[in-house]
């Protein structure tokens, strides 16, 4: 909203904007640069105008130019892409917390988080038993890819952890002058964490329906 309004009063409110999540499965606002800014409404309003500022001054620098014709092309391409799920004995101990036999004050499940709760108690020990209940070992990934004269547009139904949207650029690059990656692009597949963060843990890795996908989903997807 503050991208485009601020992008409106530059262009006036003709101006079309599209804006696409890129591969933010790792990357949060609250970084240092922006400790300045309170977190809520003011950061939205500072982050859309900062990058509004930032395409006015590509739009009207004088290395802009306006292309008047250009090719268009488009690939789809369909992958399978392997499951993590519950083994025996979390699927036992997820029962158990479920029935009560397990009260959710011992925090069995996420006692070795950073934030444990008796509320993620429950709710990681019903997708534990919801993953469980699934026969699929695999599912079904569609990645799309555009092409809009020298720019690449890549989509990624996943939640995209950056260093796999760094790869997918690099190699683009090799071919476009400019890709670019939309990540939640046409479905939700859950988070795709780097293989090191599966090794250090975290949020994004602990097996749930929003983080499910084997280790080798992120090079497979690259």
């Amino acid at each position: 909203g503050p991208l485009r309004k601020t992008l409106q009063k530059q262009f006036g409110n003709k101006m079309t904007t599209i804006f696409l999540n890129g591969p933010c499965g790792n990357i949060d606002s609250k970084t240092p640069a922006l400790e300045h800014v309170p977190y809520g409404p003011e950061r939205a309003a500072y982050i859309g105008e900062t990058l509004a500022k930032q395409a006015i001054h590509a739009l009207t620098s004088e290395q802009s130019k306006i292309v008047e014709s250009f090719t268009l092309d488009a690939v789809s391409r369909t992958i399978r892409l392997p499951v993590r799920r519950p083994s025996a004995e979390q699927l036992a101990l997820a029962k158990k917390v479920v029935s009560g036999e397990i009260p959710l004050e011992e925090l069995a499940i996420t006692g070795d988080s950073k934030r444990p709760s008796t509320t993620k108690e429950k709710v990681y020990a019903q997708e534990w038993i919801a993953l469980a209940e699934r026969n699929e070992s695999t599912v079904t990934c569609e990645i799309n890819a555009f092409r809009i004269g020298n720019l690449a547009l890549v989509g990624v139904p996943v939640e995209l952890f950056c260093e796999y949207g760094l790869q997918i650029k690099g190699k683009g690059n090799e071919l476009f002058q400019r890709t670019a990656v939309a990540e939640l692009a046409n479905g939700y597949l859950g988070y795709i964490p780097t293989v090191l963060s599966f090794e250090r843990g975290g949020y994004e890795t602990r097996l749930a329906r929003s983080s499910c996908l084997a280790p080798e989903a992120g090079p497979t997807i690259v």
